[in-house]
């Protein structure tokens, strides 16, 4: 539901936001939009959640293939 505090982890780090659920991404897809620097979230970015090293996709860049897990905090 949106506005459901989420916390969003893997065993590189972990966020803490809030949930907006649309159908622009398929199911099974968390997206994070880029811009948000170490310190607007309280203490981490979503880069905490990329793994160091090459894609395994192939693009050089482990931005867009870092598996995650969600589970709920709170309901808004």
């Amino acid at each position: 539901t949106d506005g459901t505090e989420v916390r969003v982890f893997n065993d590189n780090g972990e966020l803490t936001l809030n949930a907006n659920v649309s159908t622009d991404a398929p199911p099974g897809v968390v997206s994070i939009p880029f811009g948000w620097w170490r310190d607007s979230l309280g203490g981490d970015c979503p880069n905490a959640l990329t793994p160091d090293g090459v894609s395994n996709i192939g693009i050089g860049s482990n931005a867009f293939d870092a598996t995650v897990e969600v589970a709920t905090l709170s309901a808004p």
